[in-house]
């Protein structure tokens, strides 16, 4: 990378976060990133071994090659979304990191949380997406959309429906008949 840089930023997992993410919210995550980091791990390490010459009747000195006890990765994942507002399972965590090209060691760097990061937002403004295109074809709030309605903003309403966003091509009856049938809903709406 280039001289004076942090080494994460010529990470090719970081290269390859596609879309980029802004540089405010690069530069708030890695703050936040090395401050947990900082807080949890470095201080925890360090009470440990204070505690350690505590026990032993000797007093601490901080060794000259001090290295932190690096964090797991599901814990530390659990961690940084913690301090961004969000709540995710150890299954969760587990299921983000399978989606990260940063693999290998037990503990998740920063580039590595990035690409997490960019990921899980993707997914969930997505999800968020889609579940304002269902609810826009179900403007009475039941909570579910039927056979016929779906079929008419799939072959109607091309241009009502923004498929950049939500991924609704125009359909034939005969496309959509078959994707209802290999999905197991018959004309009952059922």
């Amino acid at each position: 990378g280039v001289e004076g840089e942090p080494h994460w930023k010529s990470d090719p997992v970081f290269l390859g976060i596609d879309p980029p993410l802004p540089p405010p919210v690069v530069e708030t995550l890695q703050q936040m990133y090395f401050d947990v980091f900082e807080e949890k791990f470095v201080k925890e390490t360090i009470r440990e071994m204070r505690k350690k010459a505590e026990a032993a009747g000797e007093s601490f000195k901080m060794p000259k090659n001090f290295s932190p006890r690096r964090p797991k990765k599901v814990p530390h994942l659990q961690l940084l979304w913690q301090h961004l507002g969000y709540a995710f399972t150890d299954i969760e965590c587990e299921e983000q990191l399978a989606l990260s090209d940063a693999r290998g060691d037990d503990t998740l760097e920063f580039a590595g949380f990035l690409e997490i990061f960019n990921k899980v937002i993707n997914l969930k403004e997505e999800t968020n997406s889609l579940i304002g295109a269902f609810r826009a074809l179900d403007p009475h709030n039941r909570g579910y959309v039927t056979v016929d309605e779906i079929k008419y903003a799939m072959t109607q309403l091309k241009d009502r429906v923004d498929k950049s966003k939500v991924g609704f091509p125009k359909m034939t009856e005969e496309e959509l008949d078959a994707l209802f049938q290999k999905a197991g809903v018959n004309e009952d709406n059922d």
